[in-house]
């Protein structure tokens, strides 16, 4: 209870500060029950399992799993609940804890819902069974009256005898059959040179690819290049074609997967001012020299991966930076029990020419794939970090302190002083704009900007962004005010602009504000973009008033921004 009772008390507020009823009773709920994806899994091999429940007047939830950790290993938890937000489960060695909680004044939860969806792997060289165990739900409701159930039950999976990878027959057994290469895959068996594994690939072999493989929603293609990994190598080295690679629209992509690490480039990421006449270039992926960093640094990193990501043109070490094509990298990462327990404090860490630390804001942790993930427009040093950020004046600020911790941790959001976040302190337009650049990585090379904008400015290249993707628009005056307070409408506008821009929301009409009784008081600039942010359910008001001319905390725009950095894939 005390688990779910922090998290609803955290989320229940949304940023226009919602207040709390008295406690209330709720009806109890019945009709649990386990499902599997499959009777039978092979060692190595992964299974889900779907927790269904009938539930009454439900706002919020946990669960309590148990299950055999001798022979699973925990992956991940999802629930089909929308218009909430869950955490990653607070997971021991053979029980977990998953919780999720409704945001705002969203509609609460009746009938049978699948609540929860376990995912693990079982583990190698095991066979017989293994169980989970759904041991206790609690469902709390809107007002926070909880009503506690024991369960008990069990979901049990037969561990096959067979194993995740064919065996090679016994001499004289003949020849094994050729593995099917998938739609889409390129597999690769690079040269070694030294601890270099070297391959290249032609842009016959490409494109058969992409043409074996269907557009995603968002009309983008991507193939696949597998390269086998190659003991003692810590490079490996993929050649291309640049022609490819030079006037794509970044609707089709290749696939670089290592075992250091996977890269995801566009068909746009060589242009013509970086490749100039050459013909051929190569993306290395390396394992990255500790003993060259700072030793705070390398205390920092521990024993966690560094990659080193660096680009060869016609064999030339080359400087690679286009904000027009963001290169997608993943890194295989085991977290510790601690760092698993906080996952969203896992980061990744770009350390500079000089030597220093800059973190990453698009780094997360993805427990399903076991990757950490992060998009880059300049290839370097990146390693794994972690820290959990905080700051001494959030105690009276429980319904923020944990997205706060995390866009600090992440190097979206600093403090105003080493130990101090001042979170009722009115954000201003400049630093709005500025975190709401880092949180969705947003970039453009124009350097158009404000009149009243300096060059100088720690906000500057964030104005200039946000107004050369239209994001920003100021007044007839070509002024921004980046020093005056946002109100709300316009740190609204800002928001539902940006993440249009970035295919996160659709617009809306305005019917969608009709709901509040001071939408008269929203300006008309403002009315379509607060209406696209309504009906997404982002913004959900104070009760029936938005008050879209009152100013914004610190701790209600860091709120909000946490919310769309954990849905910006």
């Amino acid at each position: 209870m005390k688990y779910l009772t922090c998290l609803v008390t955290i989320l229940i507020m949304t940023v226009y500060g919602f207040t709390m009823a008295a406690f209330a009773t709720t009806e109890g709920v019945s009709g649990f029950s386990l499902s599997t994806s499959s009777a039978t899994v092979a060692p190595g091999g992964t299974f889900t399992v779907t927790a269904t429940g009938n539930v009454t007047d439900m706002y919020a939830f946990e669960s309590k799993f148990s299950y055999d950790a001798t022979k699973l290993d925990f992956i991940s938890a999802t629930t089909s609940l929308t218009s909430g937000f869950s955490v990653p489960p607070v997971a021991g060695s053979s029980e977990l804890v998953f919780a999720f909680t409704k945001l705002g004044n969203a509609a609460v939860e009746n009938g049978s819902k699948v609540l929860t969806v376990l995912t693990f792997s079982v583990k190698n060289n095991i066979s017989g069974t293994a169980t989970v165990i759904w041991d206790r739900f609690m469902s709390v409701n809107k007002n926070l009256a909880s009503t506690p159930i024991m369960l008990g039950t069990t979901a049990i999976i037969t561990i096959g005898s067979g194993t995740p990878t064919p065996t090679p027959p016994p001499s004289g057994a003949g020849t094994p059959p050729t593995p099917v290469t998938p739609a889409g895959v390129i597999r690769v068996t690079p040269a070694v040179e030294g601890d270099v594994a070297k391959s290249i690939l032609t842009q016959a072999s490409i494109t058969t690819a992409l043409s074996q493989v269907n557009p995603d929603p968002s009309g983008v293609r991507i193939a696949v290049a597998e390269i086998k990994p190659v003991e003692g190598a810590d490079r490996y080295s993929q050649a291309l074609p640049v022609p490819m690679f030079q006037s794509g629209s970044g609707n089709q992509k290749l696939e670089i997967q290592t075992s250091l690490g996977t890269v995801t480039i566009p068909d746009n990421m060589m242009n013509t001012k970086i490749a100039g006449n050459a013909s051929q270039f190569e993306v290395i992926i390396g394992q990255g020299d500790k003993s060259q960093l700072k030793d705070a640094v390398k205390k920092q990193l521990g024993n966690k991966p560094l990659l080193e990501l660096t680009v060869l043109l016609d064999g030339k070490l080359v400087e690679w930076k286009n904000n027009k094509a963001p290169v997608t990298v993943s890194i295989k990462y085991t977290p510790s029990p601690e760092e698993l327990k906080n996952s969203e404090h896992i980061a990744i860490w770009y350390i500079d020419g000089e030597g220093n630390v800059i973190k990453v804001p698009s780094g997360k942790y993805n427990a399903a794939t076991g990757e950490v993930t992060f998009d880059t427009t300049h290839f370097s040093k990146y390693g794994i970090g972690y820290e959990v950020r905080s700051f001494g004046d959030l105690a009276k600020y429980s319904w923020a302190n944990h997205q706060i911790e995390v866009m600090a941790s992440k190097g979206i959001i600093e403090g105003t002083a080493e130990n101090q976040f001042s979170p009722a302190d009115s954000i201003t337009r400049a630093d709005f704009i500025l975190l709401l650049v880092k949180t969705l990585q947003l970039t453009a090379d124009s350097q158009n900007t404000f009149s009243d904008v300096s060059s100088q400015a720690y906000y500057a290249e964030a104005v200039q962004i946000a107004k050369s993707l239209g994001i920003a628009q100021g007044n007839e005056s070509n002024q921004f005010n980046p020093t005056d307070p946002i109100t709300r409408q316009d740190l609204m506008s800002l928001l539902a602009r940006a993440m249009i821009l970035k295919g996160q929301l659709k617009e809306s009409s305005i019917e969608a504000v009709s709901i509040f009784t001071d939408r008269k008081d929203i300006a008309s600039y403002a009315e379509n973009p607060i209406a696209a942010l309504v009906k997404a359910g982002i913004v959900q008001g104070d009760g029936n008033q938005l008050h879209p001319t009152g100013a914004t905390t610190r701790a209600e725009a860091a709120v909000l921004l946490y919310r769309v950095y954990m849905n910006n894939h």
